[in-house]
């Protein structure tokens, strides 16, 4: 939140006066989480939780749960297996009516303009990371103005970031959010194509966070640019990697890192 409220409290520093004139589309409004995710995808965030609470308050009852083909005529017919999952459906619906996922909304209803509502995620930090995304989905579709997005010395696409989330706690980031996820180029739906490597070193490269197999990491000396287009040639052909694009050789010389040692992901 902290990092959000000083994205925001720079975007406001050149921008109010443009931000000020673009109202705020309702239909749209008050759609992300509290970590910028649609409030759908959050919901389902609590799914595994809801599973396992119902799971538990089954297996009570089942010591004192009797149904009776009397008392419902609905349930005449039906066997044990099909009554259960009845009453779990129904376990599931009444937990989910006490998921609360809160919105923005609940605190600034109906702002006027996106500057308002950038205003009130600097002023509620607890609402910072909301209040990003829903200003970058007002901008996705506003007609005022015509956007120009720079993202300078933008190197950190792979490495993951200190920051955490619930989102990502069941998945190989170990509960860290990747950096991928914090670009600015991802709140506008758009696509990075390029990265520069000039000015600035990678940091903490690991091959498992980035779903490289540890049997096609190789571990060499260093190479010079030319000593490791002709290691490349050679691995090629060995059949040892395949179709590899001889017009991103640099890009992968980039990707390894250099000194002390080069890996390599086929």
């Amino acid at each position: 939140s902290e990092f959000a409220r000083i994205f925001l409290e720079r975007l406001l520093l050149y921008n109010s006066q443009l931000l000020a004139q673009i109202p705020v589309d309702q239909k749209i409004y008050g759609q992300a989480a509290l970590d910028g995710a649609h409030r759908k995808y959050a919901a389902r965030a609590y799914e595994s939780l809801l599973e396992s609470v119902v799971s538990q308050d089954l297996e009570e009852m089942k010591e004192d749960f009797c149904a009776t083909t009397g008392a419902d005529p609905e349930l005449e017919g039906l066997d044990d297996a099909v009554r259960w999952q009845r009453e779990r459906l129904k376990l599931w619906r009444a937990y989910s009516k006490d998921v609360s996922i809160p919105s923005i909304r609940a605190r600034l209803p109906a702002p006027g303009s996106v500057l308002e509502l950038c205003l009130f995620g600097v002023e509620n930090e607890a609402f910072a990371t909301q209040a990003v995304y829903e200003a970058f989905e007002q901008l996705k579709k506003q007609t005022v103005y015509n956007l120009l997005l720079v993202v300078d010395e933008y190197n950190e696409l792979f490495p993951v970031t200190p920051y955490l989330s619930m989102r990502f706690e069941t998945t190989k980031f170990g509960g860290k959010i990747p950096a991928y996820f914090l670009a600015l180029p991802r709140l506008l739906r758009l696509k990075i194509v390029a990265t520069s490597w000039k000015r600035m070193r990678r940091r903490d490269y690991r091959p498992e966070l980035l779903g490289v197999k540890p049997e096609d990491i190789r571990t060499v000396r260093n190479f010079s640019p030319l000593e490791f287009a002709s290691f490349v040639s050679y691995l090629q052909k060995k059949n040892a990697i395949y179709n590899f694009p001889r017009d991103k050789l640099e890009y992968f010389y980039m990707l390894s890192g250099q000194p002390p040692s080069l890996q390599m992901a086929s």
